[in-house]
């Protein structure tokens, strides 16, 4: 059995974070007080599925991925990934090395 530490942690930081940070599931900026809850936040994997994306899709359209005020490059990217991957179970589709920029 697994156990998971659901404790909700909160710092103080020597500045004021960027209000952006709110946009991430269960974290709460509050001026220098920020505050993440595992419990939402955090989650666990059941299987060993992965996503897979081509690589020459990565190449050519990955680059041109740009935050907006309403979505941050990271959430961009994971769109871009859901929208170009599939899933798979086969750990010999999935490529051993990560793709690298050139």
């Amino acid at each position: 059995m697994t156990t998971v530490d659901t404790t909700t942690i909160t710092v103080e930081l020597p500045e004021a974070f960027d209000r952006h940070w709110n946009r991430l599931p269960s974290n709460t900026v509050d001026g220098k007080h920020s505050t993440v809850d595992p419990a939402q936040y955090f989650l666990r994997f059941e299987t060993a599925s992965r996503l897979v994306i081509d690589r020459a899709t990565v190449r050519s359209d990955l680059p041109h991925v740009t935050g907006t005020e309403a979505s941050a490059v990271e959430q961009t990217t994971l769109d871009f990934i859901n929208a170009h991957s599939h899933p798979t179970t086969d750990a010999g589709e999935a490529p051993a090395q990560p793709v690298r920029p050139r």
